[in-house]
């Protein structure tokens, strides 16, 4: 498990990360459905609310502030992510006591988009959002991937 650990003006902060382990079965979900709710203290006084749920097919998007993150994919449709989850952390990159949030997956690609013929590529994906505090949102920094989440 990879664990950031951002270090600013001799504080140590630390992260939130998305854990499998902390998935529960939803009370109104269909049978293979999970979820995961949280409220993430960002710094500053600001929290919000954070959900991830999954479908029993296999995907799931984070619904964090102003965002909608594809970071769980297990479905097979011509790429999924490795162990189904992407590791989402959220930590304080640029030092401005936010926390941002770093997404790491290893896209397995089952799937040429082109022909259709059956390949098995490996390839990392990192996205990087940062806060914005004064338009209150997120916005991404960095990426790389060739797909969006």
């Amino acid at each position: 498990m990879i664990s950031l650990c951002a270090c600013t003006s001799s504080v140590i902060v630390h992260s939130d990360v998305i854990k499998i382990e902390d998935f529960v079965t939803p009370e109104d979900g269909m049978p293979g459905e999970l979820e995961w709710n949280k409220v993430i203290d960002i710094g500053h006084n600001l929290t919000y609310p954070a959900k991830l749920r999954v479908t029993a097919k296999g995907n799931g998007g984070l619904e964090f502030v102003n965002l909608n993150l594809h970071v769980y994919d297990y479905h097979d449709n011509g790429r999924y992510f490795e162990g189904g989850l992407a590791h989402v952390e959220f930590i304080d990159l640029n030092g401005d006591g936010y926390k941002d949030i770093v997404v790491l997956a290893t896209v397995i690609y089952t799937e040429d988009e082109q022909t259709g013929e059956s390949i098995s590529i490996t390839k990392p994906a990192i996205f990087i959002y940062y806060f914005d505090p004064k338009a209150r949102s997120y916005f991404l920094k960095y990426k790389v991937a060739d797909f969006d989440l």
